[in-house]
């Protein structure tokens, strides 16, 4: 899917950037605590609707990514790709042998979305 290696990510600095939180102190993110696995998820689109991804990142306790994924899913409004994003990390966490026994919490940045998806 992408020209680079994950490791190619992990080596420049510069892939990972911090940037102060647009929606302020409040929308920093935070460390989940001991045996949580966090998952940030968002589901961007070009228009409205448009070509879309989605696409996730997971963090634990010490800030390791055990995981990240991202892909396309078509010509969607970016509200409809954000609830594709949630249920495929749900389902990367439970087929993964290393997660079991983790409580999951799931982020993101679209009330709405987070509302039709459970």
């Amino acid at each position: 899917m992408f020209s680079w290696m994950i490791s190619q990510a992990l080596d420049n600095n510069g892939c990972f950037l911090t940037r102060p939180s647009k929606a302020g102190p409040l929308g920093a993110w935070r460390a989940p605590t001991f045996l949580v696995l966090k998952w940030n998820v968002d589901g961007p689109s070009i228009a409205k609707p448009g070509p879309a991804g989605i696409g996730s990142v997971s963090r634990n306790h010490m800030g390791i990514f055990p995981c990240l994924f991202s892909c396309p899913v078509g010509h969607k409004v970016s509200n409809h790709a954000e609830v594709l994003a949630t249920p495929e990390a749900l389902e990367i966490s439970l087929s993964h042998h290393d997660s079991g026994g983790c409580l999951l919490i799931v982020e993101a940045d679209s009330a709405n979305a987070i509302f039709q998806t459970y």
